[in-house]
C-alpha cells in the first residue's frame, strides 16, 4: 500500500507545480501492479479494498481510464465480497464506521466513473 501512496505523493507534487520524477512515479506504480497478483485479489481483506481504491484514484489523475476501469471493477467486487456493502451484527462502531466509508468511497469512484469513461456504470444499489 505504501507504494501507491508514494506514487499518489509525487502526482500531488506535480499538481502544486512542485519538481516530481515522472520515473519515481513509474517506479512506484510497477511496484504496486507487481504485488497485486490473483493470489492477493483471491485474499479480500479492507487493506486490499484501501489500495486498489488508491489505485483506482492514481490511474484517474494520470487520465488512464481504461486501466482505471478494471481497477474500479475489481475493488467493487472485492468490496461486496466481503460484504461491505452490509451491516454485520456485533461489530464495534469504529469497524462499522471504517466499512462504510470504504464502501462509500467505492461507490463515489463507481458514480463518478462515467463521467471519465464510455462504458456503462455497475449497478451497486443497497
Amino acid at each position: 500500500m505504501l507504494d501507491i501512496i508514494f506514487a499518489l505523493g509525487h502526482v500531488v507534487r506535480s499538481l502544486k507545480g512542485c519538481t516530481s520524477s515522472k520515473a519515481a512515479q513509474q517506479i512506484f506504480i510497477t511496484r504496486v501492479n507487481r504485488a497485486l497478483t490473483l493470489n492477493i485479489i483471491g485474499q479480500p481483506s479492507l487493506k486490499l479494498v484501501h489500495t486498489l481504491i488508491l489505485m483506482a484514484r492514481y490511474y484517474q489523475h494520470q487520465g488512464l481510464s481504461n486501466r482505471n476501469w478494471v481497477v474500479v471493477g475489481m475493488l467493487i467486487r472485492v468490496a461486496q465480497g466481503l460484504g461491505l456493502h452490509v451491516d454485520v451484527p456485533g461489530e464495534s462502531q469504529a469497524q462499522r464506521e471504517e466499512r462504510r466509508r470504504t464502501w462509500c468511497a467505492c461507490t463515489t469512484l463507481d458514480r463518478f466513473l462515467p463521467l471519465l469513461h464510455p462504458l456503462c456504470r455497475i449497478n451497486i444499489e443497497r
